[in-house]
């Protein structure tokens, strides 16, 4: 397993950690099942793909987010 690709804008985030978030009742014996999160998204499905796939600017509020938005390292 590698280790998933980071965007821009969230590996540049104060709030991205590295830790994945599990979809309810994840079968153990599935590889990459987890998704990334950060403070805004801890939970599962994690960050959305629109924000890890630099669709959504997440300087601006996004649904979901908590209040909370990017913020420079």
């Amino acid at each position: 397993m590698s280790a998933p690709m980071v965007p821009d804008q969230c590996g540049s985030c104060q709030h991205f950690n590295m830790e994945t978030a599990e979809p309810p009742n994840a079968d153990p014996m599935l590889c990459d099942a987890g998704r990334l999160t950060c403070t805004a998204f801890p939970d599962w499905p994690g960050i959305p793909d629109e924000i890890l796939f630099n669709e959504f600017n997440h300087n601006r509020p996004h649904p979901g987010d908590h209040g909370i938005q990017r913020k420079e390292v």
